[in-house]
């Protein structure tokens, strides 16, 4: 007889644990807490009593009392603290904890529990009640747990859709870049403009510290120091007109990717809102691709290459190779009335380029190419032969992308004895050589493309001229000039359009506008600039002979 009263006490505990179940999955919460209540003692071989616990805190829960819930789920963990479903219980305190607004210990019960397959409903708990949390409180949640991705998307979520406060605007890139976030596809500060107080400015360039004293300094860390020393000045002077900037320079060497990648990885740029550099292209293409993300403006004050400009957020002082043909070609038909040309081009693929692009010019100007050739050492002597095809009174101008000292000397020798008096368009390369005479380049006409050209005359007549001389000992170059510019020019632009905007898109619908020392800034519809210099000898002194249509 006890065999069958034993046999039947657990078939009466099991069907009263399935029709509590059953109460629960039909929702009637009292009755089914009826039912696990009578299981929630020591029977004999009672093995529903955890489970007992668990299911009516669970209908105490969803019968919206949360007290009688909390005391169950609270004697379960103490009773059976080696239960197996432990972590469901963590998990019933994570919802009691967020409906009372305890977000602490909501959040300290839901942290506990490291089930794989619990993780996403754990997400989906704080992404429920978080969601509709205030950004203030959303703020200090995420300050007590740093380390919580989802709780760090949220609050970049909740900034991106309701913040414009600047400071909440970088927190918000700060937790993109550092917890590797989803940026939000839709931002409540779209379109508008957010100023500081401070702007940070990066100089990223090759200053080689260790030996910049020193005579044994490179050609690129003179650039470097002249830049920035033109760009400090223009600081000093901003910082009157109530413009404040921060300028912070990195020595970044042509070997230096580790040096590079330390500065970005360890959030030395996270506050920066424009970057100067680097110089060399591998380091400025690296770091342009980090700014796009993040939306900085990137500046390079040097370079010609147009294959660098992958973003709205990067822009060239220096007009492209494709930039210099394009408008020295305009410039011939237009300034020059110079309607038929014959174009040569020499070896190297960046003067082939601007060839092409002043063939280009040429063309859309409403000119005509009566050749366009190569010209190597290998074939120079074939250059008289080729001017002779053509009849010297309709060759409007000749343009020679050509470095070489030797095929420059031979094509004004060439030209000048079959009588061809027409103009010469050159590059830049053609003032450095070793025996350049000025004054055949004046009596020939020769003008030559020329991106770096500032005034000397202008720029000694200006208050930069002799701030510089006293605070360096030296003249200022042309790159001290480009440096002081660049922080003008773009200082105002940050102080007028702000932070995380495009600054091209900006202005490339504005007009050009001049420089304090340099020719100007003309970025209409570019990411480089559009202004080329053209310069040719007069009186034996190098002028600029066209001008920037630029508003002040």
């Amino acid at each position: 007889m006890p065999g069958i009263l034993q046999a039947q006490s657990k078939k009466q505990m099991y069907a009263t644990y399935q029709a509590g179940k059953k109460l629960l999955m039909n929702q009637q919460y009292p009755e089914a807490m009826t039912q696990f209540k009578k299981l929630m003692v020591p029977l004999k071989n009672n093995v529903y009593e955890e489970f007992a616990f668990y299911y009516y805190g669970l209908a105490a829960l969803k019968s919206q009392k949360t007290d009688d819930a909390k005391q169950t789920f609270t004697q379960l963990i103490e009773k059976f603290p080696d239960w197996v479903n432990k972590e469901e219980v963590y998990y019933a305190f994570g919802d009691i904890y967020f409906r009372e607004k305890d977000y602490a210990n909501a959040l300290k019960y839901l942290n506990r529990i490291k089930a794989d397959g619990m993780q996403q409903d754990v997400a989906n708990m704080k992404g429920y009640y978080l969601v509709t949390t205030d950004l203030p409180v959303l703020k200090k949640i995420q300050q007590d747990n740093p380390t919580d991705k989802t709780i760090a998307q949220l609050l970049v979520n909740k900034i991106a859709t309701t913040s414009e406060d600047l400071r909440e605007l970088e927190l918000m890139e700060a937790l993109i870049e550092s917890m590797q976030l989803e940026r939000p596809k839709s931002q409540k500060i779209k379109g508008k403009i957010y100023t500081k107080k401070q702007y940070n400015i990066a100089v990223i360039l090759p200053f080689n510290m260790e030996v910049l004293k020193s005579r044994q300094r490179n050609r690129l860390s003179r650039i470097s120091a002249s830049l920035y020393q033109g760009m400090r000045l223009a600081k000093k002077e901003l910082d009157t007109t109530g413009i404040k900037l921060n300028l912070i320079a990195f020595d970044v060497l042509r070997k230096g990717q580790d040096t590079l990648n330390l500065i970005m990885s360890e959030g030395d740029l996270t506050n920066i809102d424009l970057i100067v550099g680097p110089l060399f292209d591998k380091q400025f293409e690296k770091v342009a691709e980090y700014a796009a993300k993040r939306k900085i403006n990137v500046i390079n004050p040097i370079s010609n290459k147009s294959s660098l400009v992958k973003s709205d957020f990067v822009m060239m002082y220096e007009p492209s190779y494709e930039t210099q043909g394009q408008k020295s070609g305009e410039f011939a038909v237009k300034e020059l009335s110079s309607k038929k040309a014959l174009v040569f081009y020499g070896r190297s693929k960046r003067n082939r380029t601007i060839a092409e692009n002043h063939k280009k010019g040429i063309e859309a100007s409403g000119g005509q190419v009566l050749a366009y050739q190569q010209l190597k050492t290998s074939n120079i002597n074939e250059l008289k032969s080729i001017l002779q095809k053509n009849d010297p009174s309709q060759i409007g101008h000749v343009f020679v992308g050509s470095s070489s000292q030797l095929i420059a000397t031979k094509v004004l020798k060439t030209m000048s004895e079959l009588g061809i008096k027409a103009p010469i368009i050159a590059l830049d390369s053609w003032l450095k050589f070793q025996k350049m005479d000025t004054l055949q380049y004046e009596r020939q006409q020769v003008h030559i493309i020329d991106p770096e050209f500032v005034s000397e005359a202008g720029m000694k007549n200006t208050k930069f001229y002799q701030v510089y001389m006293d605070a360096s000992k030296v003249e200022p170059n042309a790159y001290a000039c480009v440096g002081y510019d660049l922080v003008h020019y773009y200082g105002d632009l940050l102080r007028r359009y702000g932070v995380r905007t495009s600054l091209k898109q900006k202005i490339e619908k504005q007009p050009a506008k001049k420089g304090r020392i340099v020719n100007g800034f003309d970025f209409q519809g570019k990411s480089d600039n559009q202004f080329v210099p053209i310069v040719k000898f007069q009186r034996g002194v190098l002028r600029q002979v066209n001008s920037l249509k630029a508003s002040e």
